[in-house]
């Protein structure tokens, strides 16, 4: 279990792209970098820096004032730059090591992943030193929207208990999108037995025999009505195809599943959780109101 809060505290939250810890961390990286470089080269690490900046304005357009802060050369420049900046420094770095050695290169490549997987970045490094998007902004506002859904509700502890598995396993460098998908199931399959007590499981046939009374009296009649069937219809359809990765032979424990798909039944199993969420509240307001 991860020790630190702020760190405890973020899994949940949809990853950053900004933060002033990151900042921080990956100006101690550059700091330690230089040191390391200053040392192979047998000069100062004021030397280490004036290249790294001769370097960004070369291949990058980027002017680094290195002689802001004398202890610290680029920490002032780290503070305050563009983010896309940053991002385009740090592969720049990259390749300044990997020119020197392969094996410091290496430790750096694990470093960055490291600070970008703790602090919940919306970054990953790939093995050549480029910088990524961890995941596209569609699909990181699906995620935002589920979560402000559920928000602190103690209703939801145990949906949203689901839900954190899930993001858990979308590591940026290697996403295991068959985890994910299995945590956004069982999300919404959580929520099924909170809204229809007795019920064991999420399947065709239970989503139907629940969700069509309430779709009836929700949607009433004529076009609402019929794209809500239809929809309904989707969402059973996805639980059946989910039920050849959340039910495989042991032989193929090994989680794989192909990206296109995961990302397509991950944000799926979201929206449909959203709208259980939606009738689950409906329902509430309706019995309190009765009870008053």
């Amino acid at each position: 279990m991860q020790r630190y809060y702020s760190r405890r505290s973020q899994a949940n939250a949809l990853p950053f792209k900004d933060d002033p810890r990151l900042r921080t961390r990956i100006s101690e990286l550059v700091h330690m970098t230089a040191i390391q470089l200053r040392t192979r080269w047998n000069r100062g690490v004021d030397y280490a820096y004036e290249v790294v900046g001769i370097q960004a304005r070369r291949e990058l357009g980027i002017d680094i004032d290195i002689y802001l802060s004398s202890n610290r050369p680029m920490e002032h420049w780290i503070t305050y730059c563009k983010i896309e900046e940053l991002l385009d420094v740090i592969t720049l770095l990259y390749d300044i090591i990997k020119e020197e050695k392969e094996s410091i290169a290496e430790t750096y490549i694990s470093m960055v992943e490291t600070i970008f997987r703790e602090q919940n970045a919306a970054y990953f490094i790939d093995e050549d030193g480029g910088i990524h998007d961890q995941v596209d902004e569609e699909f990181a506002d699906n995620i935002s929207r589920t979560l402000d859904m559920i928000g602190h509700d103690p209703r939801y502890t145990a949906v949203s208990a689901h839900l954190s598995d899930a993001l858990n396993a979308l590591a940026p460098s290697d996403p295991k999108w068959r985890t994910a998908v299995r945590g956004a199931f069982d999300a919404c399959e959580c929520l099924f037995r909170l809204m229809f007590s007795g019920t064991n499981q999420l399947k065709a046939s239970a989503l139907s025999d629940k969700l069509s009374p309430v779709l009836n009296r929700h949607y009433g009649s004529g076009e609402p009505l019929r794209a809500a069937t239809s929809s309904l219809k989707a969402f059973a359809a996805l639980i059946d195809g989910a039920h050849n990765y959340r039910h495989a032979k042991a032989s193929e424990e090994e989680d794989h599943m192909p990206e296109e798909l995961g990302v397509l039944y991950f944000s799926a199993f979201l929206s449909f959780l959203r709208w259980l969420v939606h009738f689950d509240r409906l329902s509430r307001t309706a019995a309190q109101e009765v009870s008053t």
